[in-house]
């Protein structure tokens, strides 16, 4: 708030774009708030904030991959289960 009113800037302001935390939403909600109040500004968190398609992109990529690892693991300890088994039996 302190910057768009030193510049002067408010009025000009279209979106904002930040990572998923929820302070950030915090944040916008307060924004579109005070816009409102303090210089009339009708600014909508819902449509107005944008969240960083790199950083979404991101999280989902690492999830998956994640996802990947829990399975390379779990079928590594299948087969070593097969062998020991295997061994035991012969």
């Amino acid at each position: 708030m302190k910057v768009l009113k030193e510049y002067n800037i408010a009025e000009k302001l279209f979106c904002i774009t930040t990572d998923n935390a929820t302070n950030n939403d915090t944040m916008a909600a307060y924004l579109e708030l005070k816009l409102d109040e303090e210089f009339g500004v009708k600014w909508d968190q819902e449509t107005q904030h944008l969240y960083c398609l790199a950083h979404v992109i991101n999280l989902v990529v690492n999830d998956f991959l994640d996802y990947i690892r829990d399975k390379t693991t779990d079928c590594k300890n299948i087969l070593a289960n097969i062998r020991t088994i295997a061994v035991a039996t012969t």
